[in-house]
């Protein structure tokens, strides 16, 4: 049985405390998730595996290690290494 996506019940209205930025955040996540983990985490769980594979994926999507327009800009004035 596939698993069922993410309702989004909010019985607290804490999307309410959330700004644009931090919704968007939560939805690529969210999204990244439904995506990629649902579909083989019964399968890695019956394994007793991590996916691995994932991990990749979800550091090149920027989504590991958010950074913030500052820190990006800062780097880009302090650093010289190519990545």
């Amino acid at each position: 049985m596939p698993a069922m996506k993410f309702r989004g019940v909010d019985f607290i209205d804490f999307d309410t405390l959330l700004s644009d930025d931090e919704r968007l955040v939560r939805d690529t996540a969210r999204k990244f998730i439904e995506e990629n983990l649902v579909p083989i985490i019964e399968e890695c769980n019956r394994a007793g595996r991590f996916p691995r594979e994932l991990v990749n994926q979800w550091r090149t999507s920027g989504s590991l290690a958010p950074r913030s327009p500052d820190m990006v800009a800062r780097e880009c004035q302090t650093s010289n290494t190519d990545w």
